[in-house]
């Protein structure tokens, strides 16, 4: 058979972590470069036997067994994590063996493959079926393009890496509320083209997360040397930012005018990451779209 390829976007939440565990509900951006799942003849795969995609083939053996599965990872060779290998396996593996499916078979065939107290959303691999940004409530996706012309967003690694899935059993007590308002305010931001909304509804986000506690002290240290580089402090470039995902401890996000985009990005990399290209993850022009799939 001939190489068939399986493009699947990279995923960081905007917002909504933690509502996605009680209201399956966030806002994720979906970005190039992607991961990639290729399938050639003959029999093999680069999968951990013990992921949910790894259970997923032995348990459809039958149907892979005669194609060589080899998953791509753009990020591996930084040590990177936190943007939805695990799911962009799951998902490759499904949509192969399933042309034509809903997101709800999506997401029940996945939850199978957990058991437990603590079983994850699927608000992560719900969004990364789709394109642009995902906003996603109760299991349903809608659509989302990037809607300012003015504004930007920047979306670097900390090359820290947090088990998710402890962090989720040790949490108790969480309070939504707050974020739930704050999600509304960021919701209504994007699909009505409202800066001020966006921004507010980003910081109060921020603060929220800051206020129980949801920011890994790593993550923290670094917004705080950002806010403090010379040149963006005078010109107060930076309108809103955040931890991304649990703890906010794999990535975090900048939103910047449009204009000092690229000279945030250089000052940055150059002033917390000595430079290294690696640390950067997406701006708003690596949104992913079906018809420009890349690695």
């Amino acid at each position: 058979m001939s190489s068939v390829i399986n493009f699947l976007p990279a995923k960081t939440f905007l917002a909504g972590e933690y509502l996605a565990l009680e209201k399956r509900e966030g806002l994720v951006l979906l970005t190039n470069p992607c991961f990639q799942m290729e399938y050639k003849s003959g029999q093999h795969l680069n999968i951990h036997p013990e992921s949910p995609a790894g259970r997923y083939y032995e348990d459809h053996l039958s149907y892979f067994k005669n194609y060589n599965i080899e998953f791509k990872d753009p990020f591996l060779k930084h040590k990177k994590a936190g943007v939805g290998a695990s799911t962009a396996q799951f998902l490759g593996l499904y949509s192969f063996k399933n042309p034509v499916f809903t997101d709800s078979d999506l997401l029940s065939t996945y939850l199978k493959y957990f058991t437990g107290s603590v079983r994850p959303s699927g608000v992560d691999i719900l969004a990364q079926n789709h394109q642009n940004i995902s906003s996603i409530e109760g299991g349903h996706v809608q659509e989302v393009l990037w809607p300012f012309k003015d504004l930007s967003f920047l979306i670097f690694f900390t090359g820290v890496k947090l088990n998710t899935h402890e962090h989720l059993e040790s949490l108790k007590n969480l309070e939504t509320s707050h974020f739930s308002t704050a999600l509304s305010k960021i919701k209504k931001g994007l699909f009505e083209g409202q800066t001020e909304n966006f921004l507010q509804g980003l910081n109060d986000y921020d603060q929220e997360l800051r206020r129980q506690s949801f920011l890994a002290p790593s993550t923290k240290d670094i917004l705080n040397r950002i806010h403090q580089i010379d040149e963006i402090q005078s010109q107060k470039i930076i309108l809103a930012s955040k931890g991304c995902g649990a703890m906010g401890s794999d990535s975090f996000i900048l939103i910047v005018p449009r204009k000092f985009r690229d000279f945030t990005k250089e000052r940055v990399l150059k002033n917390i990451f000595q430079g290294d290209e690696a640390y950067f993850l997406a701006h708003e022009e690596h949104l992913y779209q079906k018809e420009n799939q890349s690695l």
